[in-house]
């Protein structure tokens, strides 16, 4: 019956851990400042911490969409390059609507990336 400091530590609802899982089914634990007596408070912890760990992997997802197409760019693969910056495109123009980077700086990047694309075909 004796549970290791991790297992203890997730068992306890109010501590001051809040654990996660991501999408790469990993645990993050990450000790919680001030430990929320408030239950409104409480969710609010727990639910920050959830879009931290979705905005991460989105912004991760989008600096490899953008790391890809200029790979494809650097090996003058045209056709390759114009799918990958629709890709990329497309995880900009997501992560500006959801407020994760500002509009102005998305439409900077694919003006960017479009510069280099019609670099390319020239």
């Amino acid at each position: 019956m004796s549970c290791t400091l991790f297992e203890q530590l997730l068992k306890k609802p109010n501590g001051p851990f809040v654990t996660s899982g991501s999408l790469r089914s990993t645990m993050v634990i990450r000790e919680v400042k001030g430990n929320a007596n408030i239950k409104s408070a409480i969710k609010r912890v727990k639910t920050n911490e959830k879009r931290r760990i979705q905005n991460a992997s989105v912004k991760s997802a989008l600096r490899t969409a953008i790391k890809q197409f200029e790979a494809k760019v650097e090996n003058n693969d045209a056709e390759a390059a114009k799918a990958a910056f629709v890709e990329a495109t497309k995880k900009l123009d997501k992560a500006a609507n959801k407020g994760l980077i500002h509009k102005n700086a998305a439409s900077r990047q694919k003006s960017r990336l479009a510069k280099k694309l019609n670099g390319l075909s020239a």
